[in-house]
């Protein structure tokens, strides 16, 4: 069996760390010994000066420790310009059309005793001409335009005991032979054999420098119609995935290699949730990816697309899990289990600051995933939903944003809340939100409140102004159209007859904070607007609401030069509809009054 190849023995590799490499164990050693017999026995880069001629020596010293450096030193011992010759001819001899397709070879012959027999048998030259003889047929099989060449049954390379040879001979015979057989052509080749997630590792671990050349080899050679194959398509997932073991650093190459090129979702899915750094990223990049595109009024990116399709064939969370590796159920699936991992870790977090971060962007992942990709919510996935979004536990400077973004996923996805035990929890948190208001203001401020947010819902609902429902949430979320007007019909029940019938606005209204300085340069819906249209409906009057005279007062002291223009109609509607005098007055010497006020100090 071959060696399994570890980060810290390519960094060695990559960086050619003598003293480091000497330290390594008999499995690493003997993973690197055809990069390493070739450097140390051909008296290559390690010949000049004294301290390298030391390591030279150190190197040989481990080197004759083991018995493959004899048929290794055979292999550097090698002809390689007859070589050259020998592979010349033979790519000839494949080019012809009458023999293209089978496996007769200019290199071998009489093979009447087997391969396998052969190749145990054979000297180092013999076993060279076996290995290049099936490797240029296949070679030439997948340069061939006129067929998919998927798979290649061999009984050399399908077998494990070879391997260690097999990986000996293909290193050090495309080293000195590079332009003839160049390795991204070799490793293309080499994914037709159930073998190429090993054989492919131990190849670039020899050649460490080549590494990402093949990688983009690799997922640039990726055709859609592979899809058909499923094994060539599984087998170049494998592959990447152990280069990706074997060289983590290189995991945000990968991931924009194939976004940029819009191949392997199913292998840039996997990659994303199995590595650290990418899986704590993943939200913000999916979230990020969508929203480029909308902004660029583009089509959709093929990985969105592609797991758009997934959700279509979804299995459920509960149901067997034995999809096929790159079934688009499976990778459905497998999403579905990071999102409920990640809910379940936040339910049980204490919701700190770097919490509540992290659980703001996991709600715009699961929004997206939810209303553009058209992902179902399952039973239990949505119970840790509605325990995260109410949780009310949190107190820190996050909790604001975290809550406003808690409303804005309610209203976008009303699903969560289709069963009686959490509509029950939603409401509760609502009431819990009215009772703490003051208490989260007086500690975090205003700018940001969530008692702002309530308010515009509430307002929006009663005048049924769905699209600036949409807006909102939009804005909220900071994802683009959001919400669709037609689903909102649940929660336009909810909010207009349970949780704010007219008496409760006019009540609640005049205790949500005024904007700070308030002037023409601000836009959008404002309180201010709300304040307004509550007392064109003369709502204030109709419930005996009082105290709505003092939060104009207050927004007057709180603006600013350029005058907002529904400042002066504020003050009109205000002294019209909600001030009540003992006898008759003008309307603007009320006016004035107020304005007066206004200006004096608080």
């Amino acid at each position: 069996m071959a060696a399994t190849v570890s980060p810290r023995l390519f960094k060695i590799m990559q960086t050619f760390n003598v003293e480091q490499f000497l330290q390594a164990s008999e499995e690493e050693f003997i993973a690197c010994l055809p990069a390493v017999s070739r450097i140390a026995l051909r008296n290559s880069h390690l010949s000049q000066g004294q301290s390298l001629s030391h390591e030279r020596e150190l190197l040989l010293s481990r080197l004759i420790q083991y018995p493959q450096v004899g048929f290794l030193h055979d292999l550097l011992s090698l002809d390689f310009s007859e070589l050259i010759n020998d592979i010349s001819k033979e790519k000839q001899f494949r080019m012809k059309s009458n023999v293209s397709k089978t496996e007769e070879s200019t290199l071998i012959s009489n093979l009447s005793r087997g391969i396998c027999v052969e190749f145990e048998e054979g000297n180092a030259l013999r076993k060279v001409h076996l290995v290049l003889s099936e490797m240029l047929f296949v070679v030439s099989k997948v340069q061939s335009s006129q067929s998919k060449f998927s798979s290649k049954n061999s009984a050399l390379f399908n077998n494990q005991s070879y391997l260690n040879q097999l990986v000996a001979i293909l290193s050090i015979v495309q080293a000195e032979v590079d332009d003839k057989l160049p390795l991204t052509e070799l490793c293309e080749a080499l994914l037709r054999f159930e073998t190429c997630s090993t054989l492919v590792p131990l190849l670039l671990l020899n050649k460490a420098h080549e590494f990402y050349p093949v990688c983009s080899a690799l997922v640039r050679a990726f055709e859609t119609s592979e899809e058909k194959y499923s094994i060539l398509c599984q087998r170049r997932c494998e592959v990447l995935l152990e280069c990706y073991r074997m060289n983590p650093e290189s995991a945000c190459f990968l991931r924009d290699l194939c976004i940029e090129e819009g191949k392997l979702h199913h292998f840039l899915l996997q990659m994303s949730l199995i590595d650290v750094g990418l899986r704590r990223n993943f939200p913000e990049f999916f979230v990020s990816l969508c929203e480029e595109r909308e902004k660029q009024n583009g089509p959709k990116s093929p990985f969105v697309l592609h797991l758009k399709n997934a959700f279509r064939r979804s299995p459920s969370v509960s149901s067997s899990q034995s999809s096929a590796l790159l079934s688009d159920g499976g990778d459905a699936l497998m999403l579905k289990e990071y999102l409920l991992e990640q809910l379940v870790a936040l339910n049980r977090s204490a919701l700190e600051p770097e919490d509540l971060v992290r659980a703001i962007a996991q709600l715009r992942l699961q929004f997206v995933l939810k209303n553009v990709l058209g992902m179902k919510f399952e039973d239990e996935e949505r119970s840790h939903v509605v325990r995260l979004l109410t949780n009310q536990k949190h107190n820190n400077a996050f909790s604001l944003t975290f809550i406003n973004v808690s409303l804005a996923f309610f209203i976008a996805c009303p699903l969560v809340v289709s069963d009686n035990t959490s509509e029950n929890a939603f409401k509760s948190w609502i009431h819990f939100l009215l009772d703490h208001r003051e208490v989260y203001e007086s500690a975090y401020g205003s700018q940001n409140a969530f008692g702002e947010v309530l308010l515009l819902l509430a307002l929006h609902f009663h005048n049924n102004q769905l699209s600036n429902v949409s807006q909102l949430v939009s804005d909220l979320l900071r994802v683009r159209g959001a919400v669709k007007t037609s689903s909102l019909a649940k929660m336009k029940s909810l909010f207009v007859q349970e949780l704010f019938p007219e008496p409760v606005i006019a009540e609640y209204a005049p205790l949500v904070a005024v904007t700070p300085s308030l002037s023409a340069r601000i836009s959008g819906y404002l309180p201010v607007h709300c304040i307004h249209q509550l007392l064109k409906s003369r709502a204030f009057s109709k419930h005996g609401i009082r105290s709505v005279r003092d939060w104009v007062v207050r927004q007057l002291r709180a603006s600013t030069a350029p005058l907002h223009s529904l400042l002066p109609t504020l003050i009109e509607n205000c002294v019209k509809r909600s001030t009540v005098c003992s006898r008759p007055r003008s309307c603007s010497s009320r006016c004035s009054r107020l304005c007066e006020e206004a200006n004096q100090k608080p």
